[in-house]
């Protein structure tokens, strides 16, 4: 003799019961299949959380729990085209107590068919639109051990991907990321470290990655350079290096004096601690080395 809606809410840790005329994204549900056959996960579309049996329990666990505490069977539909959700693991259904809108929710040892474990699926009115998830679009700042990456995109979640070879093969560091930004604070001076990010939407569907960028962490203490003219390939040039720590740092250099301002990048320098620069007789030349 009691309807109401079966919803999720960002205050609340378990589902909500709330008014038949509620139809917003709180109220509307996906089913995605489950690894077990004919089983399903329940997914809010408001915020993607999943509706889960904890011990005898309906809640709503995080985005991306996939244990079998939280896979549904659709028991149904019976004649009058009601369902029994009943969480297989635990042999248990969802039960609805109390009058709207004092409702509450537990679970019952199957089998319990009555009006307080019946369940109607309908299709929304004002349906949720499901995003085609597209790879976001990728900044990076970096220092001693550290990268800061920030990014845009349209994903409810993202995940970031790491690797030391540029173009992969990438590793996962960081799943169903919230918002817009990561820290990675565990990275070694002197490695080169490529990251692409993804998008996920609010079903889990991961979009293809962003764009690779790339940190170059480095001790930032001031380092003298070393400097001496090696003979290499028939031409004499300056052999410059410095600490392996340092690598990713800019090699400048000036041929017109340190406080000309005509300072220009050493070619590919960033990657390494050790350029061999040809040198024409007679011309000075100067080096300054600059992070990042």
């Amino acid at each position: 003799g009691t309807s109401f809606r079966l919803t999720s809410t960002n205050a609340s840790f378990a589902p909500v019961p709330e008014d038949i005329y509620v139809r917003d994204a709180s109220a509307q549900w996906a089913l995605l299949p489950a690894p077990a056959a004919n089983q399903y996960f329940i997914i809010s579309l408001k915020d993607g959380r999943r509706l889960c049996n904890s011990g005898g329990v309906p809640t709503l666990a995080a985005f991306g729990t996939t244990n079998s505490s939280c896979q549904w069977w659709m028991n149904g539909p019976d004649s009058k085209g009601y369902y029994y959700i009943d969480n297989v693991s635990a042999s248990q259904s969802i039960k609805a107590t109390g009058t709207a809108p004092a409702i509450s929710f537990g679970m019952i040892n199957d089998p319990a068919p009555s009006a307080a474990t019946q369940w109607r699926l309908i299709k929304p009115y004002q349906p949720v639109t499901i995003v085609t998830p597209l790879p976001p679009a990728v900044t990076i700042v970096y220092t001693s051990q550290t990268a800061a990456l920030t990014w845009s995109g349209n994903g409810s979640f993202y995940n970031v991907y790491r690797s030391t070879s540029s173009g992969g093969d990438y590793t996962r560091i960081a799943t169903n990321v919230a918002g817009t930004n990561y820290m990675d604070a565990t990275l070694q001076n002197g490695t080169a470290y490529h990251y692409v990010v993804t998008s996920l939407n609010i079903l889990g569907d991961e979009s293809a990655d962003s764009v690779q960028v790339t940190a170059y962490p480095a001790s930032t203490a001031p380092v003298a350079m070393g400097v001496q003219t090696i003979y290499s390939g028939a031409q004499y040039g300056f052999q410059v290096s410095w600490p392996g720590d340092h690598i990713g740092w800019r090699l400048l250099m000036n041929t017109n004096g340190v406080s000309s301002p005509n300072w220009v990048p050493v070619p590919n320098s960033i990657t390494t601690n050790q350029v061999w620069i040809p040198f024409d007789y007679g011309q000075n030349v100067f080096f300054e080395l600059v992070y990042p």
